[in-house]
């Protein structure tokens, strides 16, 4: 059983021409920093990092409710400790589909 972490690069600094390229391939603003997959299904969690006094962008507040109305779950994190409970909690949690015992992929490969 393992579940995916992984990062969104969505911040930082961009020449117009990037960020046109990017918008162009379709990055969404307000995307939360981290997306954590569970194995067996069920709602993914959003992750935003944020230091003490930081403050979510309309961007992030907008994709943060439309997560939620998804069925997903959004936290921010403001420093180490409570990223890991939330993690450890997260990953707790059973999903509501079993693990498969063949896999079958969902579209064929490029």
């Amino acid at each position: 059983r393992r579940h995916t972490l992984f990062a969104v690069p969505n911040g930082g600094w961009r020449t117009l021409a990037t960020g046109a390229y990017l918008k162009a391939e379709g990055t969404l603003p307000g995307v939360s920093d981290l997306i954590l997959v569970h194995p067996h299904g069920g709602p993914t969690l959003f992750i935003e990092m944020k230091t003490p006094r930081g403050r979510l962008q309309k961007s992030q507040e907008d994709f943060q409710t439309a997560m939620i109305a998804s069925g997903h779950r959004y936290a921010v994190c403001r420093d180490l400790d409570s990223f890991i409970d939330l993690v450890t909690d997260f990953m707790r949690q059973p999903g509501p589909n079993p693990p498969a015992t063949t896999l079958t992929p969902l579209n064929p490969p490029c």
